[in-house]
């Protein structure tokens, strides 16, 4: 969903239509912080896909400290938490990394909840 959000925002800026005052958005709210924030939200979600599929079929048996049978239920737990949390984090200094933004990120994220909502 956030990429298909992201590539609108680029549309429309590319075509010069006013998508922040349309949407009662901020003009900080941009495309590369969308997209920026839904690809490493993406990678998370990957990697812990990855592992939890390796889990199940003993791929990672033979690391001592990965073959432990509650690893089935943290991967998936971890792939949903791990994203929410990024994406509320009301400090920006812990998501900056993420998605790329130093200041007023945590008006953007709301910013994107109130438009999906």
């Amino acid at each position: 969903f956030f990429t298909l959000y992201g590539t609108c925002l680029f549309i429309w800026q590319r075509n010069k239509v006013d998508y922040a005052g349309t949407l009662g958005l901020t003009y900080a709210h941009t495309y590369q912080y969308v997209l920026r924030g839904s690809s490493t939200i993406s990678y998370i979600i990957f990697s812990c896909f990855m592992l939890y599929i390796l889990t199940l079929t003993g791929g990672l048996d033979e690391i001592p400290f990965l073959n432990q049978s509650f690893l089935k239920h943290l991967w998936p737990a971890l792939a949903f938490f791990v994203p929410v949390f990024l994406f509320f984090c009301p400090t920006d200094s812990l998501t900056e990394s993420c998605f790329g933004v130093i200041r007023n990120g945590f008006r953007q994220r709301l910013d994107l909840v109130k438009e999906m909502g």
